[in-house]
């Protein structure tokens, strides 16, 4: 499993990859689109190529970007894996809560340190926004229920802030 992860993140923190540009109704897309699309990119490597999906232009894209949001933390302590709601299934909060603790102490060994490794190669910088130390201390405070309702079945409970991730889920929708 962790060389399929890192494999998926090497290859998106490439940032490279195909543009394809809608066909608008009764027209065909012309080298023009591509041409907007490189004023627009501002800087990012930019060309076309005739590929596929019957002729239409596809611009090839690298982001000029230089730091890459991660989303580490996030499941690891808003109970967002399977094996979260197995422990509170078998044990409650008390062994959901060592779950999450564990997750958290080994995170820093199995996944960061794998993970910047990987994103640096792409000459690229890893940022973690809930490993942040406000983020963190925030969930901290929160009592278990708040952060995730694991009482519901998967797949009954995916939105309107209810299920795993319910904390994260409440804040995304306010931002909407």
């Amino acid at each position: 499993m962790d060389l399929n992860i890192g494999a998926a993140l090497w290859l998106a923190a490439a940032g490279e990859g195909r543009l394809r540009f809608p066909e608008p109704l009764g027209s065909k897309v012309s080298m023009t689109s591509a041409e907007q699309l490189r004023e627009a990119a501002s800087g990012a490597a930019v060309s076309t190529s005739a590929c596929g999906g019957g002729g239409q232009p596809h611009a090839l894209y690298r982001s000029p970007a230089r730091i890459v949001l991660l989303g580490h933390g996030a499941d690891e302590q808003c109970a967002g894996y399977g094996r979260h709601r197995t422990s509170f299934r078998a044990g409650g909060v008390p062994w959901l809560s060592e779950e999450l603790s564990v997750d958290m102490r080994r995170m820093w060994r199995r996944n960061c340190g794998r993970d910047d490794r990987l994103v640096s190669d792409q000459g690229r910088e890893a940022r973690h926004p809930f490993l942040d130390e406000n983020v963190m201390d925030l969930l901290l405070q929160l009592p278990l229920d708040c952060i995730a309702d694991l009482r519901e079945r998967p797949g009954e409970c995916a939105c309107e802030g209810k299920g795993r991730g319910r904390a994260l889920r409440e804040c995304l929708a306010v931002l909407r």
